[in-house]
C-alpha cells in the first residue's frame, strides 16, 4: 500500500512573508498523526519552523455567543479541552481563506463562501507546549463568522478524530474562564494579543447608536454640497443626444469601481441603500457610505466607520445537513476593518512575496501582462465551484501557480459590454469627429482590453463636450500600484478659459530642459501638453471622498514617451474648492500681513501647472543593470504619493521659472507661495493613506524645516521669501533623483521622514478643525441628473373610482366622566402660517433687519439668533437659527427644530456638541416670543432634569395683561407603569415633576378586535401635542393612529388626570384591511378651530416598482390616486360617534383652473405628454403631510413631489368643501425631505407689524440667493 503523501508548510520569514521554501510537517524521527492540520506546532527537533495556521470564530449576533469545540481525547495537545470553533495549519501552496473554509467543512461540516469570514487580526504565536515536546511558531490568521443566531447544535457534522462535541458560550463568560486560567479551556491571553478578539466584539455590539450618528454626521459635514449646472447651450444638437448615452455608460463605470475596491463592495452598498430609510442612523450610514463609495473614510486614513455588524445579510439553506423547522443559517456578509491594500485586484489573502515568487516564475511577456494596468489577479481555488472539493485526503502539496492573470476585459465583462453598447450609440448620435471617434474606439477597448488607440483618441479630442472614460489611475492599489481603476469625467468644454493656460503646455520642453536634476537623466522626447479647461457636468467611478481638480493622462509609458499626456482642468470644482476651503483655511492659518496674497488666480495657476509637471521629469528610466523599466515599476506603493508630491513642488518651481522669463507676471512671485502654503493643510486633511495628502505632508515638512514656511507664536503661518526658491529647487532635485534612478529604499525613507502629522502641522489642522472648515466638497449633479430623469420618465397608471363608505358607529378607548368641550382658544383665529422646519446654518443667514433686531442669548458659550421669515400660505414660511460666536468649542450638531407652536409662541430645540466631548449631546431649549408691537424675545430655558421626545412637549400661552408673554410647557412621557407628567413654568422659571397621571374612568374596549397588522394600535404612542387653552389650561397628546388624552394643566392640582377621546380608525385598516403601521403624520393631521377638533386623513393608492429611479436612486413609485377626508367632532364625549365625515374628495375629480394648472406644469409635478405617452396628473403625484389650515374651513395643505425622495417638493393648497386647488408653492429645496414632518401650523404672523411683512419679499430672495 502507497504510503499517504507528507503534508507540507510553507516556510515563513520572521515577518510572517512566504520564503519560496516549503518543509514536510513532521520530522522523519518523530512521526505525527498525518490526519492532523491543528494549529499546534510540529514535535520539537531543534528550532521550530515558522509557518502559518488559521483560527475561525464563529459568533452568534443575537445571543452573544461563541461556538466552542470541545478537542478529541486522542489529540497530542490539549485532549478534551474547549477552544477555537475550527482551527487548522495552511498546506503549502494553500490560501489562507481557502483554508479556513476548508477547515470548518472537515471539523464541523459548514460549508461557507469567501464572504463569510472577516480577517479579524494576525497572531504571532511563539510557544512551547507538552512538556517541552512541542515548540509553536506560527502565524495564525484570526477569522469571525458572523451568523444572526445559533446555529443548531445538531446541524453539525463533527470530525470524530479532532472534535468531540461543540456548544455555545456567551461571549463575556468565555472570556472570564480564560482569564481565570480555567483548565477546561485551552488558554489564551485575554490580556494581549489575542484579547483583540473580544474586545473587537464588544465595541461592535456596545449600544452605542447616538454617539456613531454623532460621529457620522460631524464626517458628513467636512464636506460641503455644492451644485453643478453648467451650461449647455455651447453643444450641438447631436452631442446633446449622445450625452444621455454617455451619462448612462458612466453609471456603469461606477458599478465596476465599486466591484474594484473590495469584492463584497456592491453587497453592501445595496444592503444600505435599501435600508437608509428606515432610520436617522441608517440614513447617516448610507450617506457617507455614497461619499466614500466603500466602509472606509478617505478621510481618516481609510478607517473602517462601518463593521461587519452592519453589513448585509445573507442565508445559505445547504450550508450543513438539514434540521426540520431549521431555515439555513443567516450570515453577516463580512469585509476586512482595514481597506484591502490590493483592493480587489488580487486574491485577498495574497501577501506581496507570494505575487513576487509567482511574477518572477513566469515568463517576461507574462510577467508585464501580470503587472499591467488593466489584468486582475486571481486564484484557480477562487473559481472552483467548492474549493472544499480538494480534500480527498491526499494531502498533495500545491504550487504558488495557484494564482494567475484574468483581462478586464473579462473580468468586468457583462458590464464593459453594457457600457460599450451605450458608447457605440453615443458615437452614431455624436456630430463631433473628434468625440465620435474616441466612444467608438473607448467602446473597442472595453472589449479587447488594449487601450492604446482610444487613449491617442482622447488626446486629440477636440469637442465642446469633454469625455473621460476607461480605466486609468493606480491608487487604489496599495499593494503596488499596478492596476487600473475605471473612472468618467463628462463636462463642457470652456474655450476661453482654455485658451488662457495654453501657454504651459507649450513651454514644456524648457521646463524639462532646466529641470533641477542631471542631465544625464532628462529626456528629449518631451511633448507639449494640450490642456483642455472644462465644467465638470458628471463624474463617476474612482472619485470618491476628496474631489479630483484636475488630470493628467494617459499613464501609460509608451503614449507618454511618444507623446506626451493631456490634461483637463476642471474649473468649476477648482472655483468651489478655493471658496469654500482655501479661503477660510487662509483666514485661519496665514498671518494677517501674508493673507491677502492668498488668491484664486495663483492657486489655479498652480493647479494647471502641477497638472503639466506630471508629464515632464523622469518616466521610462533605465537602472544601473542597463535593464529599461518605469518608475512606476521601480517604486511601486511609494509611486503614487512622490508622484504628487513631484508634480507639486515641480509645479511651484516651474512657475519660478516662467516668472523670470517674463512668460507669467511678477505679482504671482510671492502670492504663488502663500497660496501653496494654504494648500498644503487642505490637501493634507484628506488624511496621510491618501498620495494626495502624504505627498502634501511631505512637501510642508522639508519646506519648514528649511525655514521656507514659519510659525508664529500666534498659531498663524507665513513664507520667508528669502529662502522659499531654495528649498523648493532643493526638494524637486531630490524627488527627481529618486525616480530617475527608481531607487525605492531612497523613496521609502523620504517619505517615512518626511510625511508624518508633525507638531506645526497639528497647530494648523486643530485651528481649522476649530473653524469648522469643510475639508473637501460633494457635488449634485443638477444638470445630469435631471437629463436621466427626463430620459427614464416614471410610469403612471390609470385611477380607481373612490366608493365611500359609511362612518362606523364603534366606541373608542375611553370615555369621560362628564360631557366636556375645549375652551375658545385665547386668541381669535388670524392669518396662519406655515412653518418650515428650521435650518441651522454656520454661512448662510437671513434676518429681519435692524429696525428689528432678533433677540439673541447664549447657549453654554455658543451665541445663537433666531430669525423668522414670514409668508402666507401656502407658501412655506421659514425660521433660521444661526450661531454667531465661532470661536469657541460649540457647535450645532443638527438642525433646529420647531417643538411645539401656539399663539406668539415657539418652543425651539438646539442640540449643542462641544468639540472637548464630542459624544456628549446637550439639548438647549428656547422660546421665541413675538408680541406686536413690541420686539421679539429669545429665552433660553434651564436644561430639562430629565430627557423626553419633541413630540412629548406643547406650550401653553397664558394671559397677562402687559408685560412680557408667561406661559407654560407641559411634557407627557409614556411610561412602563403609566403616564408621567412635568411642567415648566415661566413665573418661577423651573421644572417640576407632577409625577404619575391616571387615566380618567369607565374606560371603553377597542370598537374592534386589533387583527397582527394593526398591533401598532395596541398602545398610545404620542405623535404631536396640541393646545386648546382656556380657564383650565387644557391641552391633548395625540396618537393620530389611536386617540387624543387631555389633561387640564392648570386647574388639575396635585393629582391631574387624562380624558381620552378617540380619533376614527384608521381608512385603510377599516376600508382595506391594510396593515397599520409607520409614523401616522405622513397621512393624517389635526386641529382645534372654532371650539371643536378637526381631522384629515390622506389616503394613497399606489405600488412600489421594481425599477429605480436614476436621479434619486430608490426604487420608483406609481401612484394611482389619492383621498382626502375631513372629519369634525364638536361634542367630544369620548365616544366615536362623535366624530362626523363632512368631507371627502377624490385627487382625480378634483378641479384645477388653468392658472394652477400651467403651475404644475412649469415645475414638472404636471406632465401633458410623457416619453412614454402617458400623462402624470394630479391624482399620480406623491402627496404626504397633510395640514389643515387655521384660518379656512376645508383647506387642507399637502408636501407633495413627483418622486419618492426627489430634492424637489411643494406646497399645494386644496379646498377639500369646493373641490378645487387654491395654489401651489415651492417648499425649498436646500434639504432632502422624504417623508419626515417638514412643517406645523402657526398664528405667529398675527402678532408681527406690517414692516415685517413688507421685507418678505426681500428676505426670501436673499435666502434663495445665498442657500440654494
Amino acid at each position: 500500500m502507497a504510503a499517504e503523501p507528507e503534508e507540507r508548510l510553507d516556510v515563513l520569514t520572521a515577518g510572517g512573508e512566504k520564503t519560496g521554501a516549503s518543509k514536510a510537517r513532521h520530522a522523519a524521527a518523530t512521526p505525527y498523526p498525518a490526519y492532523s492540520r491543528r494549529r499546534f506546532g510540529r514535535r520539537c527537533t531543534g528550532t521550530a519552523t515558522t509557518h502559518r495556521a488559521v483560527h475561525v470564530w464563529i459568533y452568534s449576533e443575537s445571543t452573544g455567543e461563541l461556538l466552542l469545540q470541545r478537542r478529541a481525547d486522542c489529540k497530542d495537545t490539549w485532549p478534551g479541552q474547549w477552544d477555537i470553533s475550527s482551527a487548522g495549519h495552511i498546506s503549502a501552496g494553500d490560501s489562507s481563506l481557502s483554508s479556513a473554509q476548508r477547515e470548518l467543512d472537515e471539523e464541523l461540516g459548514i460549508k461557507l463562501p469567501s464572504d463569510a469570514f472577516e480577517l479579524l487580526f494576525v497572531f504571532l504565536q511563539e510557544c512551547v507546549i507538552n512538556n517541552g515536546t512541542y515548540t509553536n511558531n506560527e502565524y495564525n490568521d484570526v477569522y469571525l463568522v458572523t451568523t444572526l443566531t445559533p446555529i443548531p447544535l445538531e446541524a453539525f457534522t463533527l470530525q470524530e478524530s479532532e472534535v468531540s462535541a461543540v456548544r455555545y458560550m456567551h461571549l463575556d463568560e468565555y472570556k472570564s474562564c480564560l482569564a481565570k486560567e480555567s483548565g477546561e479551556y485551552v488558554p489564551y491571553d485575554v490580556n494581549g494579543t489575542y484579547g483583540q478578539l473580544f474586545s473587537i466584539i464588544e465595541e461592535r455590539y456596545k449600544d452605542n447608536i447616538e454617539s456613531r450618528s454623532l460621529t457620522l454626521q460631524k464626517q458628513i459635514n467636512r464636506y460641503a454640497p455644492i451644485h453643478l449646472e453648467p451650461e449647455l447651450t455651447s453643444l450641438s444638437e447631436g452631442d446633446r443626444e449622445a450625452l444621455g448615452y454617455i451619462l448612462k455608460a458612466s453609471i456603469v463605470i461606477d458599478d465596476i469601481f465599486y466591484e474594484q475596491v473590495w469584492n463584497s463592495n456592491c453587497t453592501l452598498r445595496d444592503w444600505l441603500k435599501a435600508r437608509a430609510n428606515y432610520s436617522s442612523f441608517d440614513k447617516l450610514k448610507w450617506l457617507y457610505y455614497s461619499i466614500n463609495k466603500s466602509p472606509w473614510s478617505c478621510l481618516d486614513e481609510n478607517k473602517a466607520f462601518l463593521s461587519t455588524a452592519d453589513s448585509a445579510v445573507k442565508l445559505l439553506t445547504d450550508a450543513t445537513k438539514s434540521v426540520s423547522g431549521w431555515k439555513g443559517i443567516e450570515y453577516r456578509a463580512a469585509f476586512p476593518r482595514d481597506n484591502p491594500p490590493g483592493a480587489n485586484f488580487y486574491p485577498p489573502d495574497m501577501d506581496k512575496m507570494e505575487f513576487e515568487l509567482w511574477k518572477n516564475g513566469l515568463p517576461e511577456k507574462e510577467q508585464k501582462y501580470a503587472t499591467g494596468f488593466f489584468t486582475v489577479i486571481k486564484r484557480h481555488d477562487a473559481l472552483l465551484p467548492s474549493i472544499l472539493a480538494q480534500s480527498d485526503g491526499s494531502n498533495q502539496t500545491k504550487t504558488s501557480d495557484d494564482l494567475f492573470v484574468v483581462p478586464y476585459s473579462e473580468e468586468y465583462k457583462s458590464s464593459l459590454e453594457k457600457a460599450a453598447e451605450l458608447l457605440h450609440k453615443a458615437s452614431e448620435c455624436s456630430d463631433s469627429p473628434s468625440l465620435k471617434n474616441l466612444l467608438k474606439t473607448k467602446a473597442n477597448a472595453f472589449l479587447s482590453n488594449d487601450y492604446y488607440e482610444s487613449d491617442i483618441a482622447w488626446m486629440e479630442l477636440d469637442s465642446n463636450l469633454d469625455v473621460t472614460i476607461g480605466p486609468y489611475e493606480t491608487y487604489e492599489d496599495g499593494l503596488f500600484s499596478y492596476k487600473a481603476t475605471f473612472e468618467a469625467f463628462v463636462g463642457v468644454r470652456d474655450d476661453i478659459a482654455t485658451s488662457q493656460v495654453k501657454l504651459f503646455g507649450d513651454q514644456l520642453r524648457d521646463l524639462e530642459k532646466h529641470l533641477p536634476l542631471d542631465n544625464i537623466y532628462k529626456s528629449d522626447n518631451v511633448s507639449a501638453a494640450p490642456i483642455r479647461v472644462i465644467n465638470l457636468l458628471y463624474n463617476s467611478g474612482d472619485v470618491k471622498g476628496p474631489q479630483t481638480i484636475a488630470f493628467n493622462l494617459p499613464n501609460d509609458e509608451r503614449i507618454v514617451n511618444e507623446r506626451g499626456t493631456s490634461m483637463v482642468m476642471l474649473k468649476n470644482i477648482s472655483e468651489a474648492k478655493f471658496k469654500h476651503i482655501l479661503k477660510p483655511i487662509a483666514n485661519a492659518c496665514i498671518r494677517e500681513e501674508q493673507e491677502d496674497y492668498v488668491d484664486f488666480e495663483p492657486y489655479y495657476t498652480h493647479i494647471v501647472c502641477h497638472e503639466c509637471c506630471h508629464g515632464i521629469g523622469p518616466h521610462s528610466i533605465t537602472l544601473p543593470t542597463g535593464k529599461r523599466s518605469t518608475v512606476r515599476m521601480e517604486l511601486q506603493e511609494f509611486h503614487s504619493a512622490l508622484e504628487e508630491a513631484k508634480a507639486d513642488i515641480v509645479g511651484l518651481w516651474a512657475l519660478n521659472f516662467l516668472i523670470k522669463k517674463g512668460l507669467l507676471p511678477k505679482s504671482l512671485s510671492e502670492s504663488m507661495y502663500v497660496s501653496f502654503l494654504a494648500g498644503c493643510f487642505r490637501s493634507i486633511r484628506f488624511g496621510l493613506e491618501e498620495a494626495h495628502g502624504k505627498g502634501q505632508a511631505l512637501q510642508f515638512n522639508w519646506l519648514y524645516e528649511k525655514g521656507a514656511f514659519v510659525l508664529h507664536s500666534d498659531g498663524k503661518f507665513s513664507v520667508d521669501f528669502t529662502k522659499v526658491e531654495d528649498a523648493v529647487e532643493s526638494l524637486s532635485r531630490e524627488i527627481l533623483t529618486i525616480q530617475a534612478k527608481g531607487d525605492k529604499p531612497a523613496a521609502q525613507s523620504l517619505l517615512q521622514s518626511h510625511a508624518s502629522l508633525t507638531q506645526p502641522l497639528r497647530v494648523a489642522l486643530d485651528k481649522i478643525e476649530h473653524m469648522q472648515v469643510p475639508v473637501d466638497i460633494t457635488p449634485i449633479f443638477g444638470t445630469a441628473n435631471k437629463l436621466l430623469a427626463n430620459d427614464h420618465g416614471a410610469l403612471w397608471a390609470h385611477t380607481r373610482k373612490l366608493t365611500p363608505r359609511p362612518p362606523s358607529t364603534s366606541s373608542f378607548l375611553l370615555k369621560t366622566k362628564r360631557p366636556w368641550r375645549p375652551p375658545p382658544p385665547l386668541i381669535s383665529p388670524t392669518p396662519p402660517l406655515l412653518f418650515f422646519n428650521p435650518r441651522s446654518s454656520l454661512d448662510t443667514h437671513v434676518h429681519i433687519g435692524d429696525r428689528r433686531p432678533n433677540a439673541t442669548t447664549t447657549a453654554e458659550d455658543a451665541q445663537i439668533q433666531v430669525s423668522i421669515s414670514p409668508a402666507s400660505p401656502p407658501n412655506p414660511s421659514r425660521l433660521f437659527v444661526r450661531r454667531l460666536n465661532r470661536d469657541t468649542v460649540s457647535l450645532l450638531y443638527e438642525d433646529a427644530q420647531i417643538v411645539s407652536a401656539a399663539d406668539g409662541l415657539l418652543l425651539l430645540r438646539v442640540t449643542i456638541v462641544t468639540t472637548t466631548a464630542p459624544s456628549r449631546l446637550e439639548n438647549d431649549y428656547f422660546v421665541y416670543s413675538y408680541q406686536w408691537p413690541g420686539r421679539p424675545s429669545l429665552r433660553r430655558l434651564p436644561s430639562p432634569p430629565f430627557p423626553f421626545h419633541d413630540d412629548e412637549a406643547g406650550i401653553l400661552p397664558l394671559p397677562v395683561p402687559g408685560g412680557e408673554q408667561q406661559f407654560k410647557i407641559a411634557v407627557l412621557s409614556v411610561r412602563l407603569n403609566g403616564f408621567n407628567l412635568r411642567l415648566f413654568d415661566s413665573a418661577s422659571w423651573s421644572w417640576t415633576n407632577v409625577g404619575k397621571v391616571i387615566v380618567a374612568s369607565p374606560q371603553r374596549p377597542f370598537p374592534i378586535k386589533i387583527p397582527r397588522n394593526a398591533a401598532r394600535l395596541n398602545q398610545h404612542i404620542t405623535t404631536t401635542a396640541i393646545t386648546l387653552g382656556g380657564e383650565d389650561g387644557t391641552m391633548g397628546w395625540v396618537d393620530l393612529y389611536r386617540g387624543i388624552l387631555f389633561c387640564d394643566v392648570l386647574s388639575g392640582g396635585d393629582h391631574p388626570t387624562l380624558v381620552g377621546v378617540p380619533l376614527p380608525l384608521p381608512r385603510r385598516l377599516v376600508d382595506r384591511g391594510a396593515e397599520v403601521e409607520g409614523c401616522p403624520k405622513a397621512n393624517r393631521g389635526i386641529a382645534v378651530l372654532d371650539g371643536c377638533l378637526r381631522m384629515v386623513e390622506l389616503e394613497v393608492h399606489g405600488e412600489i416598482l421594481p425599477t429605480r429611479d436614476p436621479e434619486t436612486g430608490h426604487l420608483d413609485r406609481e401612484i394611482k390616486n389619492w383621498e382626502l377626508y375631513m372629519y369634525t367632532n364638536s361634542k367630544i364625549t369620548g365616544a366615536w360617534e362623535d366624530w362626523q365625515l363632512v368631507h371627502g374628495v377624490e385627487a382625480s375629480q378634483i378641479n384645477i383652473d388653468q392658472a394652477i394648472h400651467d403651475s404644475l406644469l412649469q415645475p414638472g409635478l404636471l406632465r401633458d405628454k410623457m416619453q412614454d405617452g402617458k400623462e402624470r396628473k394630479l391624482h399620480n403625484l406623491l402627496t404626504s403631510q397633510p395640514a389643515l389650515s387655521l384660518d379656512g374651513e376645508g383647506v387642507v395643505y399637502l408636501l407633495t413631489k413627483a418622486k419618492f425622495m426627489q430634492r424637489q417638493a411643494w406646497v399645494l393648497a386644496v379646498d377639500v368643501k369646493g373641490n378645487k386647488i387654491l395654489g401651489l408653492a415651492e417648499f425649498g429645496t436646500d434639504t432632502y425631505l422624504g417623508l419626515s414632518l417638514a412643517y406645523c401650523p402657526s398664528r405667529i404672523s398675527s402678532y408681527m407689524d406690517a414692516w415685517t411683512v413688507q421685507t418678505i419679499s426681500y428676505i426670501l430672495v436673499l435666502y434663495k440667493f445665498l442657500v440654494l
